[in-house]
């Protein structure tokens, strides 16, 4: 189990390390890895329920706690980044509506006769 973790806190860290430096095109396979390795230690604890925890997993897993939250903070600030990208271009958008721009006889002086 010990090992599993310290696999996940590994592809925590790459995916921190890539949301720091915006390469984003590596997010969906971390994201797969990590979500694929988080569902096997779930498993694993609930093949042993009730067991008294390893202090070495107890530590491995509070490294594993630290480095998601790092992990989730990284993960709002880029999500928060895409809203209010979203929200400016709809917002632009609207604004550009009904302006003339795109009516058959913008160009024109005197507009629609």
């Amino acid at each position: 189990m010990n090992g599993l973790v310290e696999r996940v806190i590994q592809v925590v860290i790459e995916e921190i390390d890539c949301l720091r430096a915006n390469r984003l095109d590596d997010l969906p396979r971390l994201t797969e890895r990590k979500g694929q390795a988080l569902l096997e230690i779930m498993r694993h604890e609930r093949l042993r329920p009730g067991s008294k925890p390893d202090p070495v997993l107890v530590a491995a897993m509070g490294r594993l706690r630290s480095k998601l939250d790092i992990n989730q903070r990284l993960l709002k600030n880029h999500i928060g980044a895409v809203v209010e990208t979203t929200r400016i271009l709809s917002q632009s958008f609207a604004e550009s509506e009904g302006d003339g721009t795109y009516t058959p006889f913008a160009g024109r002086a005197g507009g629609l006769r």
